[in-house]
């Protein structure tokens, strides 16, 4: 499960990404690109306002949404592994264990960071 969350900005549409249970990135981005709205929360956040009346930075950027990875019916999941077995394995003859290595898997992150490794039993 990934550790990370992004949210988009509500005021510039920008998706910042972020470890979950952290908000530096969010408070850093209000921070250099908007200015003004974020001495607007600071000040609420100094205030001794009721939680409720404080504007949080979920209430600016909106609720997480954690990155998924795709189903695997999903067709780029499958193009993606089609061509996997295809290119590398049946065409360069590289093994079967390339998928399961740990190399493998951060390229294919760099690739596409929602598709999920297969394993080698599921190509045989």
């Amino acid at each position: 499960m990934s550790n990370k969350w992004c949210a988009k900005c509500t005021v510039c549409s920008i998706v910042i990404k972020d470890t979950i249970k952290t908000t530096s990135n969010f408070v850093k981005h209000l921070q250099t690109k908007h200015p003004k709205q974020h001495d607007e929360w600071k000040q609420l956040k100094t205030k001794e306002n009721p939680v409720s009346q404080q504007r949080s930075i979920t209430d600016i950027f909106g609720e997480p949404k954690r990155r998924k990875t795709y189903p695997s019916s999903h067709s780029r999941q499958k193009e993606l592994s089609v061509g996997i077995v295809k290119h590398l394995i049946v065409e360069m003859g590289l093994p079967l264990s390339l998928v399961e290595r740990n190399s493998f898997k951060i390229f294919m992150k760099l690739v596409d960071n929602k598709y999920k490794c297969i394993s080698r039993r599921h190509i045989t």
